[in-house]
């Protein structure tokens, strides 16, 4: 299995997206060395992912998108209700800085009334 993490929309942009991504590969030992090697082959970074494990893998990483998109519409549409008329301009650099502090820092990127 070749897994790439990466979200895909269906439009013709979705293919640009590859280069540089991270792929799960789950193979037979014996067959390790090929699936990694056609990771590389398409611009991605092989990492390993036990058979054993790609539920856990996959839950993380559909949860993760999934869930976003869903906080940011939900953020959107509120927004929108309270009269700004563009609300994608508004959380941008907000939610971009708020991503980066969680991947950084993990629960330590929290801020606000929610940290205290």
């Amino acid at each position: 299995a070749l897994h790439p993490v990466m979200t895909f929309t269906g439009r013709p942009d979705d293919v640009d997206r590859l280069a540089g991504i991270s792929f799960g590969v789950t193979a037979p030992e014996p067959l390790r060395p090929v699936a990694e090697a056609l990771v590389v082959e398409m611009g991605g970074e092989p990492v390993w992912i036990p058979e054993d494990r790609r539920t856990l893998y996959h839950a993380a990483l559909a949860g993760g998108a999934n869930h976003l998109v869903t906080l940011v519409v939900e953020s959107m549409d509120l927004l929108g209700r309270a009269g700004v008329e563009n609300p994608s301009r508004m959380l941008g650099p907000l939610l971009g800085a708020a991503l980066d502090n969680a991947l950084r820092l993990g629960v330590r990127g929290l801020t606000g009334p929610v940290a205290r």
